[in-house]
């Protein structure tokens, strides 16, 4: 990727994918177990592009995004209810697997 080509919302990108800022909590038992995500309370520096790390995470970030406008022309997006999005996101999480990782292992670093 050229450095021109990384931008503060491609860092963001991959920052909202990472599965590391949710904590999954109850929201309801009597809600037949449906959870709830809320994003953790975290210190998030802001995108620096002379931050090695910063730069991963804004290409790791167009990888996913690239990769799932391939794949949102396959999905069935239509008529779309609760279950069916949480199926949908499954689909384009599993796509993402090996990126999440990526970015997971960078993101921890910067805030943990």
């Amino acid at each position: 990727m050229k450095l021109k080509e990384i931008t503060p919302n491609k860092f963001w990108c991959a920052i909202a994918y990472s599965s590391g800022l949710y904590e999954i909590k109850e929201k309801d038992k009597v809600m037949l177990d449906i959870y709830t995500k809320i994003i953790l309370e975290l210190t998030i520096p802001g995108f620096r592009e002379d931050n090695a790390d910063h730069r991963i995470l804004a290409e790791l970030g167009m990888q996913c995004t690239e990769k799932v406008k391939k794949i949102i022309p396959t999905l069935d997006t239509q008529n779309v209810t609760p279950g069916k999005i949480g199926r949908l996101r499954g689909k384009v999480r599993k796509l993402l697997e090996e990126e999440i990782g990526e970015i997971d292992g960078v993101v921890e670093g910067l805030v943990g």
